[in-house]
């Protein structure tokens, strides 16, 4: 049993390493979410279609990034705890199954993103113009895919490490550089072609490529980095490695995973209203995205405190730590909801849309913003606290389960049966969300998820 004292001088130095660790993840993610916010205005103005094209193919593309992501996140429990002792050589060999999994992922995704990417397109809308730009954009992003895998596993176990300066760095000028040749690829600027929709998806593979390299360099380059290691020090693992980071990986994997495909099944259910609830969408995603930042910083924030403190056993302080990260997490999300309301007359402004994707842009954001304080409770709960001990499996079945046989449903019901508008639609499907925040609170209170994995 824990003793129920707050631990006065253990919160103020979790206090401390919160804002250490979660200040350059909510930076770095406020500048990506920024920027992709001007990339969907330079789309958005090229026309309402070519957006809902970008909208349909960044579903997919959200895909294969998120299942990577998924798998590093589940590996990298072992990395935090490991790094709570010490052990620099377990790291890097989980660091080499990392590099196994995600460089022959990705391999496969180029593969099938060229082969059939007009029937993956054509999966979200039935307007021929809209499947060929976005099969055009799929086909050419698709090849950042191995860049993509080898710059987050660098990325994302440098929190669990605590290193962050210059992957934070690293990450902003690949971004700066993302939305310079946005511009001048969209628009023809500064003697560059005007390519539309192709030119964003080329700006994009090339950020993606200058992203990995810089961080490989910055990494060998560095004086006793943690993560650098040689070919023997990273693919030196046996069965029982491989064993260890699976048991917390793959629930994560399929978590993940399963999260991007059903949240692609309810785009898809959306796109069913047609183009301009696709373009509306995308819109309302990434201005949302906004402060989902803080929340990823939070999260990623106290997952790496937590799990490094389970690591040497004082599951105790892992639980103090987790209260106070779940208060913050309660305000934060209070406030995004009520920022929301109050700024989405100029997020409409922005975007020079007809008057009546205006007014379903405005409507959608009203009815999403509500569902945000549950989006973002879930998330941090998941991401923030029950992962950190391991507890993977009952995640993943919490998530998918509820997108799956809930939200998913709901969308489909909402638009192809019923006929809602697409507020309107957001709201219903938005009841999974208030679910899995019941569900992941009961889980949070019962302890079962403070475990010491290594």
């Amino acid at each position: 049993m824990f003793r129920k004292t707050e631990l006065p001088e253990v919160n103020m130095e979790f206090r401390k390493k919160l804002l250490v660790i979660a200040v350059p993840v909510v930076i770095q993610n406020l500048i990506s979410v920024c920027l992709n916010l001007i990339d969907v205005l330079m789309i958005g103005m090229v026309g309402e279609n070519e957006l809902a094209a970008v909208g349909a193919a960044t579903q997919l593309v959200m895909v294969i990034m998120v299942t990577i992501f998924g798998f590093y996140s589940g590996a990298s429990v072992h990395v935090a705890q490991y790094f709570g002792v010490k052990n620099l050589v377990a790291i890097k060999k989980i660091l080499g199954v990392n590099y196994v999994f995600g460089l022959a992922f990705a391999t496969v995704a180029v593969l099938i993103f060229n082969i059939f990417p007009e029937q993956l397109i054509s999966f979200f809308t039935d307007d021929e113009y809209v499947i060929s730009t976005g099969a055009e954009y799929i086909s050419i992003v698709s090849f950042a895919f191995p860049a993509l895998a080898i710059a987050f596993n660098i990325a994302f176990n440098s929190r669990a490490v605590q290193i962050l300066k210059a992957v934070t760095i690293i990450n902003v000028v690949a971004i700066l550089s993302n939305t310079f040749f946005n511009y001048c690829l969209i628009y023809g600027k500064l003697g560059f072609p005007e390519l539309g929709v192709k030119g964003a998806a080329i700006a994009t593979l090339g950020s993606r490529i200058f992203e990995a390299l810089a961080l490989v360099i910055y990494v060998y380059t560095s004086k006793n980095h943690p993560f650098k290691a040689k070919f023997s020090e990273l693919f030196n693992f046996d069965k029982e490695m491989v064993k260890k980071v699976l048991s917390t990986a793959w629930p994560v994997l399929v978590n993940e995973s399963g999260w991007s495909i059903t949240t692609a099944l309810v785009f898809a259910a959306y796109g069913r209203i047609g183009p301009m609830a696709l373009a509306v969408m995308q819109v309302v995603n990434v201005a949302c995205d906004l402060f989902m930042a803080f929340f990823m910083g939070l999260g990623n924030a106290s997952a790496v405190i937590i799990g490094a403190t389970l690591g040497r056993r004082e599951k105790e302080v892992a639980y103090s730590y987790s209260k106070i990260a779940i208060k913050y997490a309660w305000i934060l999300s209070f406030i995004s909801t009520a920022v929301v309301i109050i700024i989405r007359p100029f997020i409409a402004e922005i975007y020079n849309f007809n008057e009546n994707t205006t007014i379903l842009l405005l409507a959608t954001l009203l009815t999403y913003s509500f569902t945000l304080i549950f989006r973002e409770m879930s998330y941090m709960l998941v991401c923030g606290i029950l992962r950190a001990g391991g507890d993977t499996f009952y995640c993943m079945m919490g998530e998918v389960g509820i997108n799956l046989f809930v939200e998913v449903p709901l969308a489909f019901i909402s638009v192809s049966i019923l006929g809602l508008p697409l507020h309107i639609a957001v709201i219903l499907v938005g009841a999974g969300e208030i679910i899995k925040t019941i569900i992941f609170y009961r889980r949070f209170y019962s302890k079962k998820w403070l475990n010491t994995v290594i």
